[in-house]
Formats: C-alpha cells, sequence, structure tokens
C-alpha cells in the first residue's frame, strides 16, 4: 500500500515538474516572441498579434470595396470586439443621449457630465468633443463609451461623443461635415449647458484625430467656432499616403499598408488627395491653430504622421506637446482600465488642458 502511495506521489511529482518546464518554456517564448528590434511589445498587443488573422484583413478590405452591407456589419462586429479588451471603469457621473440636427440626418451623440466637473456656476466647465476611431468606416459612440467615461472623470471635463456618418456608405467630407456640426451644437448649446465656449476642445483617435485635426483647420478658415485646443492620438493625417514599414509589416500588426489604404480610400471617394480638410497633413499653412497634445504609440504605422504634424505646428508657432508610448500599438488608447499606457494617456489629455 505504501509502496503505491510512493509511486501515486513520484508520478505526480514528475508531472508537476514536467508542467512547470512547460510553463517555463512557454513564458519564455512568450517573452522572446515580445522582443522586437524596435524594442520590447507589451503582453496584450503580442497576444492581438496572436489573435490577428490575415484573412479578416483581406475580407475587410472586400467589404469596403465592395459595400455589402453584411459584409461591411461582420466587419464593424469584428471591430468592436477590440474594444472588449477594457476593463471594467467606474463612472458615477450623468450620461445624457442628444440629437443634433445634421446637414441631411439627425445625428445622435452621448453627453459625458463627471460628478466632478471643472467648474461651477462662476466657473463653466470645459468641454471636449471626442470623434471616435475606426477608419472612417466601423466603430461607433457605444463601443467607445468606457473610454469615454475615462477622459471625462480623468480630465474632469464635459465630453461629447457625436456619431458622424460611416464610409463607404457616406464618403469624405460626410464625416467631416457631421463633426463641424458637432462643433457648432456644442458652441450654440453652452449655455443652456452650463459649458465654457471658450475652451471648447477636439479630440479623436486614428481617423477621429484625423477628423478633429481637419475641424481645427477648417473652424479656422471659416470664422470659427473657437476651438481652444486639439487632441490628436495616433492620427491618420494622410487617408491616401501611407509609408510602408517592412519592420511592422514582419511583426504582422494591424494597421498595415494595404489595409490603412483600404479604409482611406473608401473615406476618400472621389476626393483630391492633396485637400487639406481630407489631409491636415498636406496643409502648407498651419498658423493660427489651436495648441495640439500629439499622442503616438511605438508601434503603429500612423506614428511618422503625427510626429511629423506636430513638428510643421510647432515650426509655424502652434504650442504642441508630444508624447510616443513605446511599447504599445494603434488602438491602445481604447483599452482603459487594463493598459496603463491608456490611462497615462488619458492623464496627459488633463495635465494639457489645464496648463493652457
Amino acid at each position: 500500500m505504501n509502496t503505491n502511495i510512493t509511486a501515486y506521489k513520484r508520478t505526480f511529482g514528475l508531472i508537476l515538474a514536467f508542467l512547470s518546464l512547460l510553463l517555463i518554456a512557454s513564458s519564455l517564448a512568450f517573452y522572446s516572441f515580445l522582443q522586437t528590434a524596435r524594442g520590447p511589445l507589451h503582453p496584450v498587443f503580442g497576444l492581438v498579434k496572436l489573435m490577428t488573422k490575415e484573412e479578416d484583413s483581406k475580407r475587410i478590405i472586400q467589404a469596403l470595396d465592395s459595400a455589402d452591407p453584411e459584409a461591411l456589419k461582420q466587419y464593424r462586429d469584428l471591430v468592436a470586439q477590440f474594444y472588449l479588451l477594457s476593463g471594467d471603469i467606474q463612472f458615477s457621473g450623468k450620461v445624457e443621449q442628444a440629437i443634433i440636427s445634421g446637414k441631411t440626418q439627425p445625428l445622435h451623440a452621448k453627453i459625458y457630465h463627471p460628478d466632478n466637473r471643472q467648474g461651477s456656476e462662476q466657473a463653466l466647465a470645459p468641454v471636449i468633443i471626442y470623434y471616435h476611431g475606426g477608419g472612417w468606416s466601423s466603430s461607433n459612440i457605444d463601443v467607445n463609451a468606457k473610454m469615454a467615461k475615462q477622459i471625462a472623470t480623468t480630465t474632469g471635463a464635459v465630453v461629447v461623443t457625436p456619431q458622424y456618418r460611416l464610409a463607404p456608405e457616406h464618403v469624405y467630407p460626410a464625416a467631416l461635415d457631421d463633426a463641424y456640426t458637432a462643433l457648432n451644437w456644442v458652441k450654440d448649446n453652452a449655455e443652456h449647458y452650463a459649458w465654457d465656449k471658450n475652451r471648447i476642445i477636439v479630440a479623436g483617435d486614428s481617423a477621429g484625430g484625423n477628423l478633429a485635426a481637419a475641424v481645427a483647420l477648417y473652424s479656422r478658415d471659416h470664422q470659427g467656432p473657437f476651438i481652444a485646443a486639439q487632441l490628436l492620438v495616433y492620427p491618420d493625417l494622410q487617408p491616401l499616403v501611407h509609408d510602408y514599414d517592412a519592420e511592422l509589416q514582419a511583426l504582422g500588426l494591424q494597421p498595415d499598408a494595404e489595409f490603412l489604404s483600404a479604409v482611406g480610400k473608401a473615406y476618400a471617394g472621389s476626393a483630391d488627395a492633396q485637400d487639406i480638410y481630407l489631409s491636415p497633413l498636406a496643409a502648407n499653412n498651419l498658423q493660427g491653430l489651436p495648441p495640439a497634445l500629439v499622442i503616438t504609440a511605438g508601434f503603429d504605422l500612423l506614428t511618422k504622421q503625427g510626429e511629423q504634424y506636430a513638428k510643421k505646428l510647432q515650426e509655424q508657432g502652434v504650442i504642441v506637446k508630444t508624447i510616443n508610448f513605446p511599447k504599445v500599438g494603434h488602438g491602445f488608447i481604447s483599452v482603459v482600465g487594463l493598459l496603463d499606457e491608456s490611462d497615462a494617456a488619458i492623464q496627459a489629455m488633463k495635465s494639457f488642458i489645464l496648463s493652457l
């Protein structure tokens, strides 16, 4: 009997030792997988990389080309899954629905009123208009709700998230028109909501960063409304021009040049690539634009565009602050409550706003 127990213990011990070695080997393999010539890649994006399927990217490109409603729905559902990576966000403020009269149809929006909002009856609250990312062709104000709540809670500003029309059903300048309409709506309703019309801030990530930069240009060239600052998170500032990066391509992270080209073409339609409201990076005159915070990621094809735009702004006398998060990839700010870099980026927004 004792002999059998001893044998079982020995066998169990060998199994545990084997599993431990397997775990160590797997950990070392994954650690090596995260080490790149560009530096270490954050484990979350290592997992995203492992989950990324080349056929998914091809299906998305085909959906954009065909504009088939069912294929587009599948594409948008797939993109929405990325936002499930976010952690739990505690938000004790009030969320309000709003309808904005658009050029061709009503625009839905959400307003996030944080309990710790800056301002009182004597000092009006600043407002951040946040345009969501998604290649101008996916995502929406619902899947971005956690990020909006985190921005409102961290900055103490009211956050307004307008839903703009998506490509390829609605090509340029539909999204820009909607983004500018939302800006005017915020200005026109500032007194009603006790908002400070002199502290209206435009912000966005990726395609939304493009819209924020474009709205800042458009507002400057069309007598307002006044914009106090622009917060541009890995913005796509030239939708029809993307440099190939062999190192990032080899890593297999999305979005790659082919994907960015597809969403850019779907949004641009027949527009001129040098149209500055489509491609803010093509603008020669950047004088008179609002102060800009430009946030980029280490593993992102759009980082170069963000850095180039920040440099051009600075050279023309615009106040600019740039921050790069080297270990993460495109989309990182959306993973709130899980990535420290996401929380740090939003904290940087607060610091930038308070510095103005």
